[in-house]
């Protein structure tokens, strides 16, 4: 990895359960506010599932669109609504003019589950994205879950240190209001449910939903600036579980291992990293991979605070990235002295994501 490539945020956008910004979520995960409940889908056992949705009086109707395109699920609908709001956000700070590609990351594709995105989708959000502000021709999507935003963060480094991209637009989008991988999680018990909620020593998640996304630029001039400081992002690492929640074979903690290793030796300095962004969502396999990545690199950490707060806003899914980069770009940005933070992202499958992020100081 190169040293000297790094990408500045330029602007953030979100919405999940919790809060409809960056700094909602941000202040409201700090405040410990939980927005689990018991959803209209059953288990096999006839038990409501626990889930944090996005109430819906704060998601825009967008009726022309789907009329457009009558073959979009009520997965993808939300997923439109919620993306159009969250990227809104993070293209605050773009000035109109030239088009910007658009990076998306979709949801986890499973084996046996038609969890695909259809057709329509990508074409009705780059339409529904800020009209004339997204260039399709050069937009791409990646559709491997959790780290698929860190993903999207490492084509991003292609697009503004190979092609000469001044921005980019990186988001991701998910939701689990879809009967058929509601059924597939439940068949392998990992939802909560009535009287199965989420806690300490459980081994169930809460389905969410949510989107989250970037605006990331190689030009310091054009960083958002709070508290005399800019976030950048070094380039990312990735890494390959053999052991997976679809793998017979034993699970031996080198995926997430691997991306640390890779994200950690990129990074411009070599700071002690204090705090990690996680993907976990409460399971407790999830816990047993980041101890084990940890204890593999403990030299690199200084007694780490781990935030994750999928225990807050629910299992987001692809949104997990573009959430968790912004939630600790507002840390690094609002807290002095906690400037160094890991984030990353762990598929149900074999692939790890993480990244490193600092905030830098800009004289005045």
């Amino acid at each position: 990895m190169t040293q000297n490539r790094v990408l500045y945020l330029a602007g953030s956008g979100m919405i999940t359960a919790i809060g409809g910004s960056t700094e909602m979520v941000w202040a409201a995960a700090g405040a410990q506010i939980s927005r689990y409940a018991t959803s209209s889908y059953f288990t096999g056992k006839r038990r409501l599932i626990v889930q944090a949705l996005v109430p819906d009086e704060a998601l825009p109707l967008l009726p022309t669109l789907l009329e457009q395109y009558p073959e979009l699920t009520l997965r993808e609908q939300r997923m439109l609504a919620m993306s159009t709001v969250a990227a809104a956000q993070a293209l605050q700070p773009v000035s109109a003019g030239s088009p910007i590609p658009l990076l998306y990351a979709g949801p986890e594709v499973y084996p046996g589950v038609a969890t695909g995105l259809s057709d329509g989708f990508l074409p009705a959000l780059y339409e529904q994205l800020a009209p004339g502000a997204i260039d399709a021709r050069r937009s791409r999507a990646v559709s491997v879950g959790r780290p698929g935003v860190i993903e999207a963060i490492k084509l991003a480094f292609h697009y503004a240190y190979d092609i000469g991209h001044s921005a980019v637009l990186v988001g991701g989008a998910d939701s689990y209001q879809f009967s058929p991988l509601l059924a597939m999680l439940d068949g392998q018990k990992r939802l909560a449910a009535q009287h199965l909620r989420p806690h300490p020593g459980s081994d169930a998640f809460a389905p969410g939903e949510a989107a989250g996304y970037l605006c990331l630029t190689p030009d310091p001039e054009k960083a958002l600036i709070q508290n005399g400081r800019r976030v950048a992002l070094t380039e990312p690492g990735f890494g390959y579980e053999s052991g997976h929640w679809f793998s017979d074979k034993p699970y031996r903690g080198e995926g997430l291992d691997q991306a640390f290793k890779q994200a950690l030796a990129g990074r411009p300095t070599q700071r002690t990293i204090k705090n990690i962004y996680s993907s976990a969502n409460g399971e407790r396999y999830w816990g047993k991979e980041l101890g084990v990545a940890l204890t593999r690199n403990h030299h690199l950490f200084d007694d780490p605070k781990v935030h994750h707060p999928a225990e807050y806003y629910g299992d987001i899914g692809a949104a997990t990235g573009a959430v968790l980069v912004a939630l600790a770009g507002q840390t690094a940005l609002s807290l002095p002295g906690d400037d160094t933070h890991l984030i990353y992202g762990s598929a149900d499958q074999s692939y790890r994501g993480a990244i490193c992020l600092q905030a830098e100081g800009v004289a005045a």
